[in-house]
């Protein structure tokens, strides 16, 4: 097992500890821990979607959506004809 350490402003590490407490965690690297897990399943969960449902169509949203998120909001016109030339099936 490797450490990481991170050196962050004392009002971040403040409101860093406030998370992990309400979120149930023990420490604040056990919070921290449990959003990089989080992170790599949700991928590994992407990845697997992708590879099983190939070509545009349901999932294309989920990039949509992640896009939209990330704030890179996709052309309206690309993003409905991709839908539109998907297998809703």
């Amino acid at each position: 097992m490797s450490t990481v350490t991170i050196t962050l402003p004392d009002p971040l590490d403040t409101t860093l500890a406030e998370r992990a407490k309400s979120m149930g965690a023990r420490s604040k690297e056990e919070y921290l821990l449990s959003l990089v897990e989080s992170d790599c399943a949700a991928g590994e969960l992407e990845r697997v979607l992708a590879e099983r449902m190939a070509g545009p169509g349901p999932l294309a949203m989920l990039g949509y959506a992640r896009q939209f998120h990330a704030g890179a909001v996709p052309a309206t016109d690309e993003a409905m004809r991709e839908l539109r030339e998907g297998d809703h099936d």
